[in-house]
């Protein structure tokens, strides 16, 4: 009689699914947990590295149109540039204002010349040497007056009329440690020819160019205490051809304290920046920047969240006012 109560007792406590132990829930009213307990939802801070790649370059190109002169062959001709207005760039300015007279030596074509100075690709092989001397704000010198690897240029035994050859006469400005070509033309050395005068005009050259800035940028913040750029991983640069990096370069940063610079300034950044720094990046794909100095050899010393920022990179050797590439860089 005593067994019924106690086998009740054990099945009331046994009974581990009664709706009684766990109230139901109500969707409306549940809280989803904070994924980040501290309560700091703010995005993390970009880093200091930063990684230059082929989606954040600009693009630029670029063609060149020059007329051809035949002069007489093995003859001290005179190189003249007096009645010059106007650039090949379209830039309005005294013939007095170039630095450099240069005379190119090289078995390319006269319109591979022209695709390969229009891409920065004067810099291999295919150009023998590099005549020049200044240009002395006289807007005239004589062939004799060039010189290539301290030798005196003698027409009488290298201005000869020879086929596979083109020469090229063209006046550059020094912008810093290189040669930026603003006009040119061909001149064709001819035994029979009696023109003794080069005479370049407005229109002996012109170039016609676009760029275009990438819609994207790198990104940085101004609390660190050092900053790496690093373009390993660029394979083209903004000419489209094939990145090198064995070739003279210089990197520069630039500051603009008020506006930015928009894709017609691409061929002047360092002379529209309100500030600049620059390094010597030759066979070199990253950089310390704070090794970047000014005009009066004071160093980078980081980004600040004011101003608009941008980083290009130079070819030395390539008479071309383009950068090799250019990057817009943000700051927080």
């Amino acid at each position: 009689m005593n067994a019924t109560p106690l086998l009740v007792l054990l099945v009331a406590c046994g009974g581990g699914t009664s709706d009684d132990a766990t109230p139901p829930t109500d969707p409306m009213t549940t809280e989803t947990p904070d994924p980040d307990p501290t309560g700091d939802t703010a995005p993390p801070i970009p880093g200091p590295e930063l990684d230059v790649v082929d989606g954040v370059n600009y693009a630029f190109e670029a063609t060149w149109t020059l007329q051809t002169q035949p002069i007489r062959a093995e003859f001290d001709v005179v190189l003249s540039w007096a009645t010059l207005t106007t650039d090949a760039w379209g830039v309005v300015r005294e013939a007095s204002s170039y630095d450099k007279v240069l005379l190119f030596e090289t078995s390319l074509d006269a319109d591979e010349f022209a695709e390969r100075l229009a891409a920065d690709g004067l810099n291999g092989p295919d150009v023998q040497a590099v005549w020049q001397t200044d240009a002395g704000g006289v807007g005239f010198v004589q062939l004799a007056d060039l010189v290539a690897d301290e030798i005196q240029l003698d027409p009488s035994t290298v201005f000869v009329q020879l086929g596979g050859k083109t020469w090229v006469v063209a006046l550059a400005d020094e912008v810093g440690d290189r040669l930026d070509v603003r006009a040119a033309m061909v001149v064709v050395p001819a035994d029979l020819d009696q023109n003794v005068q080069v005479h370049i005009e407005d229109d002996t050259s012109a170039v016609t160019w676009s760029a275009t800035l990438s819609d994207e940028v790198l990104q940085t913040a101004e609390v660190h205490d050092r900053y790496m750029a690093d373009w390993r991983a660029l394979i083209n640069d903004a000419h489209g051809q094939e990145y090198s990096r064995f070739q003279n370069k210089r990197l520069y940063i630039g500051r603009w304290d008020s506006g930015a610079p928009d894709p017609a300034q691409m061929l002047d950044l360092g002379s529209t920046a309100s500030a600049v720094w620059s390094m010597e990046t030759t066979d070199e794909d990253e950089a310390l920047l704070e090794l970047a100095r000014d005009s009066k050899a004071a160093s980078f010393t980081g980004f600040t969240a004011s101003g608009t920022w941008m980083m290009w990179e130079h070819c030395v050797d390539c008479f071309g006012p383009a950068p090799l590439w250019a990057v817009a860089v943000q700051v927080q």
